[in-house]
C-alpha cells in the first residue's frame, strides 16, 4: 500500500510517496524540484542555511562535479572541506531535503557541523521526514565504517533536536560558535551507530 500525503508549498502541492523514501546522490533528474525549493527557503528567511544555488543547468553541472569531488576526497583544500558525501532525500519524484555525510572531522566540524548534517525543504516540515532522513543517513555512515557520529544544531533549533533525540542521539556538550560575527549557542550530540 502506498502512503501519500499532500504537502502544500507556495507554488504547488507535493504528493509524497512515504513508502518510497530513500537517499540518492544529487542528480539531474531532481534538479527542477531542487531548484523549486529555493523560494521556500527565502520565504522562511532561513538563517545560516548552506544551500547550493544552482539556478541554471550550467551551475548545476558544476555542483554535480563538486559533489563527486567531495565524495572522492578530491580538491578538498579548494572547497575548504573534508571528504563529504552529499545526498538528497527523495520519494523518487520530489527533492525533499539535503544531507551530508562527513567521513571525518576537522577542528571546526567538531563543534559546528559534525559528521551528519540534514535539512528538509520547508514545505515538508513537521511531517517526520527529518527523522527518516537521519535514519537513512545513519545507514550510510555505517557503510563507511563510522561507529559513532557527531551532530550539532543551534540551541534554538528545537525541531532538529527532536529529530536527533528520536534517532538515539545524546547531548554531550554545548558551545558558543561565532557565525557571521554573532554568538550562536550550539548543542553537540553523538549517536552510536
Amino acid at each position: 500500500m502506498i502512503i501519500t500525503k499532500l504537502l502544500k508549498s507556495r507554488r504547488a502541492v507535493l504528493e509524497i510517496d512515504y513508502g518510497n523514501l530513500h537517499l540518492v546522490r544529487p542528480c539531474f533528474e531532481l534538479w527542477r524540484s531542487f531548484k523549486n525549493s529555493y523560494g521556500e527557503h527565502k520565504v522562511h528567511d532561513i538563517e545560516d542555511f548552506t544551500y547550493y544555488t544552482v539556478g541554471t543547468k550550467r551551475a548545476f553541472w558544476r555542483f554535480l562535479l563538486l559533489s563527486d569531488e567531495l565524495a572522492k576526497g578530491i580538491n578538498l583544500d579548494i572547497y575548504d572541506s573534508v571528504q563529504t558525501t552529499l545526498f538528497w532525500l527523495t520519494d523518487g519524484v520530489h527533492y525533499l531535503g539535503s544531507c551530508s555525510l562527513r567521513h571525518n572531522l576537522n577542528e571546526r566540524l567538531l563543534t559546528y557541523g559534525g559528521h551528519l548534517g540534514y535539512s528538509v525543504r520547508p514545505s515538508c516540515w513537521g511531517n517526520g521526514l527529518g527523522t527518516v532522513q537521519l535514519q537513512l543517513l545513519m545507514d550510510e555512515a555505517r557503510k563507511i565504517g563510522l561507529q559513532t557520529a557527531r551532530l550539532t544544531c543551534y540551541e534554538t533549533n528545537k525541531a532538529s533536536r527532536r529529530v536527533m533525540e528520536k534517532n538515539g542521539a545524546v547531548k554531550v556538550d554545548s558551545v558558543v560558535n561565532i557565525v557571521d560575527g554573532k554568538n550562536k549557542p550550539t548543542l553537540i550530540y553523538e549517536i552510536i551507530l
